[in-house]
């Protein structure tokens, strides 16, 4: 990827994404210096020894110390405040977060068939990423504390956080961030249900609030791939202009009901040409009561 298609790719990300993650990169250059300022510290008090490239060490004064250490040490602060200033800045260049356009699954629509295929959404790569996402602050903080809970040298504990700080905030929590909205849809996944009605296939959390669906119109067929007891995959198709694609459904419970159910979608929304094709199932789906 080169820089145009780096620069397309963080442009597309909202502003709050995008000061977190410059927000995350400030917390490695502040381990970077507090961890100079631990190191230095005794330095500046009782002198110490300085080695010029591959030359002998040489002991130096607190007093040359101080001469060398603490303008060195302004000039990191004043960067760091302009590392400050220009994510502020950046932060209003940003586009701001869209409002969010609530959808909702209206009474009008019938409720052909619904159900929580909970935990059994949660398949293949989403288990990795789970796993890494929230085993990743746990290893954080076991690296910080054995860091510290046995350091008979600060300036090694510091030195070791720091490198902690900046694996963990300056390429895990950036990537958690910016992968924000797909893990949140996925644990809506998880805790909300699906909904086959006469105009869509929604997915649906909290009270009836729908985040994703398939319109009606766009389906062309269904298949059941696997069945696993109560649960099942179901797999539909989709074509939106020239474009077919095919779509996932996990751990539906009751598969064989829930595939009826998306037939008879396609029965309803489809064209009288295709509708005459599919077969009615014979089976009655009763509207969840509001």
């Amino acid at each position: 990827m080169d820089d145009r298609e780096e620069d397309a790719e963080i442009s597309r990300l909202t502003r709050w994404k995008r000061v977190a993650i410059a927000v995350s990169g400030l917390v490695p250059v502040v381990a970077a210096l507090v961890c100079g300022a631990i190191i230095a510290r005794p330095i500046l008090s009782d002198g110490g020894w300085l080695r010029i490239g591959r030359g002998p060490r040489e002991p130096i004064s607190a007093a040359t110390a101080q001469a060398l250490l603490i303008p060195i040490g302004v000039v990191l602060v004043l960067a760091f405040i302009a590392m400050v200033v220009g994510i502020v800045r950046g932060a209003r260049a940003a586009r701001p977060t869209p409002a969010s356009r609530l959808d909702w699954l209206g009474t009008r629509e019938t409720v052909l068939w619904t159900g929580r295929p909970g935990l059994r959404s949660v398949t293949g790569a989403r288990q990795l990423l789970f796993a890494l996402t929230l085993g990743a602050p746990c290893i954080f903080v076991l690296w910080v504390w054995t860091a510290w809970s046995d350091a008979r040298d600060p300036a090694a504990a510091a030195i070791w956080t720091g490198w902690a700080c900046l694996i963990f905030f300056g390429s895990v929590v950036p990537g958690i961030i910016a992968g924000s909205s797909a893990l949140r849809e996925w644990i809506r996944d998880a805790l909300g249900r699906v909904f086959v009605t006469d105009r869509r296939i929604a997915w649906a959390v909290g009270r009836d609030f729908v985040y994703r669906e398939i319109v009606g119109d766009s389906l062309i067929g269904a298949a059941l791939i696997e069945g696993q007891g109560r649960y099942g995959w179901v797999s539909v198709t989709q074509q939106v202009g020239d474009d077919v694609r095919e779509c996932d459904l996990f751990g539906l419970p009751e598969p064989d009901q829930a595939l009826a159910a998306i037939e008879r979608l396609i029965a309803l929304r489809a064209p009288a040409a295709i509708s005459d094709k599919i077969p009615t199932t014979g089976v009655e789906f009763p509207s969840i009561g509001r």
